[in-house]
């Protein structure tokens, strides 16, 4: 049986491999995440204006945002720990939420 860091370093070398390849893909993120395994995998290939990416630097989801923060409300609805009728305010600290669309 392979190790853990092994596997990872197998699945980032193809990552790697994969972005060199492509010349459609500039940088890449992608994050392997399992509570049950304890793998917590943040990866990343690429450059950004030349510099090689990070990955633990922010980055811009674009439209699959939407689809992200969507399943992450599901997930808290199900568990019992948000309704989909909550006002959003609720959840944001007051700092946030100031002069943001004003009634």
């Amino acid at each position: 049986m392979l190790s853990k860091e092994l596997v990872r370093q197998q699945i980032e070398e193809k990552l790697k491999r994969k972005v060199a390849s492509d010349p459609k893909l500039h940088q890449v993120h992608m994050l392997i995440h399992s509570d049950k395994l304890n793998i917590h995998w943040p990866m990343a290939a690429g450059k950004t204006d030349e510099a090689p990416v990070n990955p633990h630097q922010p980055f811009h989801t674009a439209s699959v945002g939407k689809t992200f923060t969507s399943v992450i409300v599901a997930k808290l609805v199900e568990r019992g720990l948000a309704k989909f009728e909550d006002p959003i305010a609720r959840y944001l600290p007051s700092t946030i939420l100031e002069g943001l669309h004003p009634v």
